[in-house]
């Protein structure tokens, strides 16, 4: 169930509703989107103190239904398998006598059965009425927000039922204390997810090394929160960073019982942490943090996600160690040098090796000698902003590295050049040797820009790559075409992802309505874009087949 800044009566019905039905709510995700706290509601009250408003209700109706559930709790009878100790203790009795051979008069053994039945339809009734109770509890396992108050909604929850926990930190009046308190009630806590502990106040240390606690944990994920950058708060911000920093170090050095753990400290550089203590954890992603080259990682890892770099250092902690477990690894790769690259080969279990190159054209250009040495390459991501596309040079370096990288099963190319003048790129034809490949993307130029794209008909080189099941082409307005397009989708049928978006296919044309024939027979998508390329109700009435696809085909239509 998620609520967004519901109406003042939307919320009172739910809280009536929540009394009654507490039982069937698994989870609820309550958020606070993005909005003008200084604009005014359709009740003419500012948007903030309609915020505040809605909240406290939400609360109110949640310890509503935990004060049910603890009231249930407090005079429910267990249910028994056996009769009740007084029934138990006459048929007792009466098998003695019948077993010493005694007399029983059959006055006595009527008013025992009598007795007997009044206690069972007693015992009944109290199992019928622990049913009820049962079923009016509030059996919360689930519960997400972004809200100023959400620790204090933890409070009234249920903490044996609790089991996965998602706070987005966004008052930066959360008292660390509070947020240590509500946390440790959580006894069965699995998974744990806190953003913007930098907005804690002091002391923030407290709150995270609290979470060495809870005995239940195995996935946690904690990270800062880079919206949070106001005009003059950047210092005491950046103090609280590093105070989480030193947070995590101590924490991270205790023997958690955590097995999947995500650091999301934007953009820093990590303190030395040493996490040979996790005896348990076997994956690991460090995507938004740089961690420091001495750093110690378990042995037992088996899949590592790591940030971007320009020092070929950040790859040490995985170099050095030889992490013999190691069998899937995602670098996002900053340095130019390729023996980096080559050492992660030599990792005696990886099997899936991803590369990503995030503006960084020039980094790829000068590592692709290295991308077909690499057995264990299955993934290639290359994207960048138009001040940071490589030049004509380096794109034909990338294109030959990947083109030689034979074991790739993903690739997404940015075909995007820096150039003075128009330029048109032959990509496709040279990727038909790919036939591994499960997933292709690529990006060809701006939609305000003309200055590269794909040769036309180089689309159709595409086809010979039968086992793709994911295809996006975008923009590519005059380089694929109503034609091309239908022969993949004659030639593509594994296909469940199809996105064509500003590829001139001209969907309105008797050519472009051929194409919609052909990509209706898909009947395995799940998801198709074709905007921007005309297409018009006969041509949607060609797709009318997709039964399952999950996304509306009205949202493509142009």
């Amino acid at each position: 169930m998620e609520e967004q800044l519901p109406q003042q009566t939307e919320l009172d019905s739910f809280a009536q509703w929540l009394g009654r039905h507490a039982a069937l709510v698994r989870g609820i995700t309550i958020t606070k989107p993005v909005i003008d706290l200084f604009a005014l509601t359709d009740h003419e009250l500012p948007r903030h103190a309609h915020l505040v408003a809605a909240q406290e209700l939400l609360q109110l109706s949640l310890h509503a239904a935990a004060v049910q559930q603890q009231a249930a709790d407090a005079h429910g009878i267990p249910a028994a398998a056996a009769l009740p100790p007084a029934a138990s203790a006459s048929a007792s009795a009466l098998l003695a006598a019948a077993a010493e051979g005694g007399a029983v008069s059959s006055r006595m053994t009527y008013m025992d059965c009598q007795q007997q039945q009044q206690q069972q339809q007693q015992q009944q009734q109290q199992q019928q009425q622990q049913q009820q109770q049962q079923q009016q509890r509030l059996q919360l396992q689930s519960f997400s927000s972004n809200l100023p108050k959400a620790v204090d909604m933890l409070a009234v929850l249920d903490p044996q039922r609790l089991t996965d926990v998602d706070l987005q930190l966004t008052d930066a009046n959360t008292d660390s204390a509070a947020l240590s308190a509500a946390l440790l009630r959580l006894s069965s806590l699995q998974r744990l997810r806190l953003v913007g502990l930098d907005v804690v106040c002091k002391p923030l240390s407290s709150a995270v090394t609290a979470l060495a606690q809870l005995s239940q944990l195995t996935s946690l994920e904690l990270g800062s929160d880079d919206m949070r950058v106001l005009p003059g708060s950047w210092e005491p911000l950046m103090a609280r960073r590093e105070t989480l920093q030193g947070a995590l170090q101590q924490l991270l050095a205790q023997p958690l019982p955590v097995q999947h753990l995500k650091l999301q400290v934007s953009g820093d550089q990590l303190p030395v942490l040493d996490m040979a203590r996790l005896t348990k954890l076997t994956e690991l992603d460090a995507s938004h943090c740089v961690l420091a080259k001495e750093s110690l990682l378990p042995e037992q890892l088996q899949q590592l996600t790591l940030a971007a770099s320009a020092d070929v250092r950040s790859l040490a902690p995985v170099t050095q160690l030889q992490l013999k477990h190691l069998q899937h690894l995602s670098v996002q790769v900053g340095f130019g040098q390729q023996q980096p690259l080559l050492q992660l080969a030599q990792l005696p279990a990886l099997q899936h090796l991803a590369l990503q190159y995030m503006g960084a054209a020039a980094a790829a250009a000068a590592t692709a000698v290295a991308w077909p040495l690499l057995p264990q390459l299955r993934e290639l991501l290359m994207y960048h902003e138009v001040s940071t596309a490589p030049t004509a040079q380096e794109l034909s370096a990338i294109l030959a590295g990947a083109a030689a990288a034979i074991s790739l099963t993903k690739l997404l190319l940015d075909a995007r050049v820096r150039t003075a003048s128009p330029r048109k790129v032959a990509l496709c034809a040279s990727l038909t040797g790919l036939t591994r490949l499960r997933d292709l993307a690529i990006k060809c130029y701006a939609a305000d820009s003309d200055r590269a794209g794909l040769v036309p008909g180089d689309a159709l080189a595409l086809s010979a790559l039968t086992s793709l099941t994911r295809l996006y082409l975008w923009p590519a307005e005059h380089g694929i075409g109503s034609a091309a397009a239908t022969v993949l989708a004659h030639e593509l049928q594994q296909l469940q992802e199809l996105c064509l978006y500003d590829c001139g296919l001209q969907l309105d044309s008797a050519d472009g309505l051929v194409c919609c024939e052909a990509i209706g027979r898909l009947t395995g998508l799940t998801y198709l874009d074709l905007q921007n390329n005309r297409l018009m109700q006969q041509g949607l009435m060609q797709l009318t087949g997709l039964k399952r696809l999950q996304a509306a085909v009205e949202a493509c239509i142009s």
